[in-house]
């Protein structure tokens, strides 16, 4: 048996010495666009999801890693152990991500570019849709994977599950637990380091409004449109609205300095539609809200503060810049915020937002304490909407997962964290983000972020640094040899 340096050194070398070919395989990963599309034979999410789907299966076959398929949804790769039997580690990865605005970044987010991390990150960096979440950490842990099986001597197997739905609301995985048992220990490299052991639990809420047209009100300051995100679990990081009986050279004086004050850039022009007013703040994780500039809030306050007939198109928006203040992280406005101290406090962000002149479709998507399990957060947020003369039409809740920290999992984990990186210090924790782990017994996220930087997840140029990409894929390979030798 390797002593621990011994075992340090081995495995620091074998992923070093594939360090290239990591690079390569995540490249060809970033490059299969895999956001949710129409449904296909074989493509349940999508056809980009399954070609991802598929790279995965080349890959750890390429690194003599067993592969089966689950449905057309999930791959499987095995490595054995000695004692034969079912593995006692599974590793729960997904190769689908969220969609980009090419136009918001540097690079082409679809296209992997290598470059300098700058003040980003030391050394090199990936960029591109995927790079941290979640399609690095799938390559680290495929490595990791290899790696253990040639130099760990397991006594037990380890099993890595690769899915393509997670952005969408894990429909995959969900189907997946239905007919298979998950391993005994589970490990989501899709989080934090050190080590997430709880996560919150998600509230969605899906609603709008209805009302005849007032297209006969030609003179009157009127909403046309209002378009913001289109995606739950992003804070839109633009939005845009149409207004008619007004002109650019009236709205751009409060517009500069509500930029000023807010942080969100809003610019006006005229067009043949009317006057068009663009909100640019910065797009992130719907769990970490206050991480960006919400530009569909900041336009909501922003047309509030404008002298709009009294219409209903112009109700339902002041209402939803009362309801989602700018700003208000934490749905104070709603009566919804609350905290505890194991899980944190609760967020919430305004995400979607499809207004035209007959009414509009909107959600929000909240993360939520352990304490709110035990409260009617449902009432609560369904009741301030109707006051509002909103209707709700769609209630989702998850509850909230934790793990103890003194579990041995954790305690395996957190050591291997702080051999590997130096730091003592960084307590294991509560996070908003979900992933494939909730719900399941004893289930973690062991990293890929690390403590103070930010990979900028779901928003525009996000990376995943060279080194990080090697140290998770080094403490992954540990953990599989602690946990299964």
């Amino acid at each position: 048996m390797d002593t621990g340096n011994e075992l340090f050194a081995k495995i620091n070398a074998w992923i070093d010495s594939h360090a290239e070919e990591m690079l390569d395989d995540l490249t060809r990963l970033i490059n299969t666009k895999s956001v949710l599309a129409r449904p296909e034979t074989g493509a349940p999410y999508g056809r980009g999801a399954a070609d991802a789907l598929d790279l995965s299966r080349k890959i750890m076959k390429k690194l003599g890693i067993e592969t089966s398929v689950f449905e057309d949804c999930m791959a499987e790769g095995d490595i054995p152990g000695e004692r034969g039997g079912e593995p006692e580690l599974g590793l729960l990865v997904h190769v689908d991500t969220v969609d980009a605005d090419p136009s918001e970044w540097r690079s082409d987010p679809f296209r992997a570019d290598i470059r300098d991390g700058g003040e980003d990150c030391v050394g090199s960096a990936v960029y591109g849709r995927g790079s941290t979440d979640n399609k690095g950490p799938a390559v680290a842990a495929m490595y990791a994977l290899a790696c253990a099986r040639e130099i760990g001597q397991l006594k037990k197997g380890a099993r890595i599950i690769v899915g393509s739905a997670e952005e969408i609301g894990c429909a995959d995985i969900a189907r997946y637990l239905e007919k298979r048992s998950p391993p005994p220990l589970v490990i989501a490299p899709d989080a934090e380091y050190p080590l997430v052991n709880v996560e919150k639990g998600r509230f969605l809420m899906r609603f709008g409004g209805e009302w005849s047209s007032e297209s006969e009100n030609t003179d009157a300051v009127r909403i046309i449109s209002i378009r913001g995100g289109g995606t739950d679990n992003i804070v839109p990081g633009a939005a845009e609205a149409v207004l008619c009986g007004t002109s650019a050279d009236i709205i751009t004086p409060p517009a500069l300095a509500f930029s000023e004050k807010t942080g969100a850039d809003i610019t006006v022009s005229d067009d043949p539609r009317g006057v068009i007013i663009k909100a640019y703040g910065k797009a992130s994780h719907a769990s970490r809200p206050d991480d960006g500039v919400n530009a569909q809030t900041a336009l909501l306050a922003f047309l509030d503060a404008l002298p709009l007939a009294d219409t209903n198109s112009a109700r339902a928006a002041r209402a939803l810049a009362r309801l989602f203040p700018h700003g208000d992280y934490h749905g104070a406005a709603m009566g919804l915020n609350m905290r505890d101290d194991i899980s944190g406090t609760l967020t919430l962000s305004f995400d979607v937002l499809d207004m035209n002149e007959t009414g509009f479709t909107a959600s929000f998507d909240s993360r939520t304490p352990a304490i709110a399990d035990t409260r009617d957060i449902s009432g609560i947020a369904k009741a301030a909407l109707e006051a509002a003369d909103l209707r709700v039409t769609e209630i989702s809740k998850t509850l909230c997962h934790h793990t103890p920290e003194d579990s041995a999992l954790v305690q395996t984990l957190m050591s291997i964290y702080r051999e590997y990186t130096g730091d003592t210090e960084t307590a294991p924790l509560a996070l908003g983000g979900m992933t494939y782990v909730h719900g399941i017994p004893g289930g973690v996220a062991f990293g890929t972020q690390l403590p103070g930087e930010n990979n900028r997840i779901h928003g525009r140029d996000e990376f995943i640094g060279v080194r990080e990409l090697l140290l998770s894929a080094k403490m992954l390979a540990r953990a599989i040899i602690e946990l299964c030798g």
